[in-house]
Formats: structure tokens, sequence, C-alpha cells
């Protein structure tokens, strides 16, 4: 499977105590958060990454390179903000067509089975399948409706909510179904998911599995305290087997 990694942002809320490099590259346990992000990938089977790079792109691909465990990476870069939409679309030109793919955050970590994400796509002929996660008492994330087949029919927006369903950020895609469709311009996916509910077949995937996304202090300090040599130091040897590979941050121009 072919992976777009969305690594474009900069991060604005984090900028109080990660101010030196972009949001995917936060240090956690001596490596960057994508790096995780990109082992638990490549567990599962990818065959090549693409990352849409944006906000101080050049240092993601100064410490990634050319391939990450074997495996081949492109960049996309956006030289200004194309939105998550925009950068969906421009990384799309570097997959390839006979692989399936998976799209997600850069800024956001789970523990979901990607292969089974894509098993889902395939078996109910979805154009997009999102991963959905339950959670309780929340406000930060909007929510999401499904019918009984697991068929989204509506996308609310952010509240304070006692149980819901929220969009963790991975997605399966059949691009074919899905380019003509896109905006040449400057857009949000999200957005773009909620404008054609109805035209198109926009399924889901549940996961009880660990998820966080780093977009706020609170949630990058929960991840700093998940991925700790402390706390997880067997699961990390057991999962993330290549960690020797340490973080080293160098100031790039801006």
């Amino acid at each position: 499977m072919d992976v777009i990694i969305l690594a474009g942002g900069q991060g604005s809320r984090l900028k109080s105590i990660v101010s030196e490099v972009p949001k995917p590259l936060a240090p956690i346990v001596d490596h960057p958060f994508l790096y995780f992000l990109m082992n638990h990938l490549a567990i599962q089977g990818a065959q090549r990454f693409i990352i849409s790079t944006g906000y101080r792109g050049e240092m993601i691909q100064h410490y990634f390179g050319k391939t990450f465990q074997g495996i081949p990476i492109s960049y996309a870069h956006e030289s200004s903000s194309l939105g998550t939409g925009g950068a969906l679309a421009n990384s799309l030109a570097f997959t390839s067509p006979d692989r399936p793919l998976i799209v997600t955050n850069g800024d956001s970590y789970s523990e979901m089975n990607v292969e089974s994400l894509l098993v889902t796509h395939r078996n109910n002929h979805n154009d997009i399948t999102l991963g959905l996660k339950p959670m309780s008492h929340f406000s930060r994330y909007g929510s999401v409706a499904i019918d009984s087949a697991g068929r989204i029919i509506e996308f609310k927006e952010k509240q304070p909510q006692t149980y819901g369903l929220i969009n963790i950020g991975i997605y399966a895609l059949t691009p074919q179904k899905i380019a003509s469709r896109l905006p040449n311009a400057p857009f949000s996916f999200e957005s773009f998911l909620e404008d054609n509910i109805k035209r198109l077949v926009i399924g889901s995937m549940l996961t009880n599995d660990y998820f966080i996304d780093i977009g706020i202090p609170e949630d990058y300090e929960a991840a700093q305290r998940f991925f700790s040599q402390d706390s997880q130091s067997s699961q990390l040897s057991k999962i993330y087997p290549h960690t020797s590979h340490k973080l080293t941050i160098r100031n790039n121009p801006s």
C-alpha cells in the first residue's frame, strides 16, 4: 500500500513548547513524532511513503531522507498553504494506481489496523473509508454519525458531548473515484467530505485502539508519557525495533 502523510501544518498551538521544528518533528523520546507513526505503518505493510510537507518541510526531508526502513519516500512540497485537501490532491501524483492508498494526518497517531481498514474499504465498495473512534466526554473534536451499515450520514460541529464517534484522521481512498471531484485550489479535506456526503460512498471502520493527536500541549505531553522509555520500554522494543536513530534538531532557515 501507498501511504500519504499530511505533514504540512505549522502547529501554532504547540509553539509555546515546540517552536524550532514543524509539528510532525516534535521530539518524543529522542525521536520525532512522525518516526513512531511511520514505524507503525511500516510494520503494517507500507510500500511507499508520500510525505506532504509545507512549513519547514526541508527539515522533515533532511531527517528522513529517501527511505525509511527500506521503504521509499517521496516528498510533495507545497510552497504555499494548500489546506489538507489541496495537500492530498498534490500528493496523488506520487501514488501507484495499482496499490491501495492510506491517507493519515502527520500530527496524530493511532494503533488502528490499517490493513483491516483497507479490507473494509474494498468489501463495502466505498469511495472513502474513515477510521472512527468512540469517545466519551469531549469537546475538542467534531463527531460523526453513521447508519447501520457504517456509512457516514452526518458530520457534526465541535461541541461538548458525553459520547460520540470522532474522525481520527486515517482514511482509505480509491483515488480514481474522487480525483475528478477535488477542487483545483486550496481546500479542507474535511469540508470536502461534508460537501460530498451524498455524492460519494463514505464508509467507516471503528477502532478502540490507542489514539493521540499532539495538536495541543496537553496531548503532546500525553504522547510523551505513552512513548516514554520508562512506561513503554517493553512495548517499544517489540513494536519499534529500529530505534537507534536519535533526533537531532538543526535550525534550518524558515
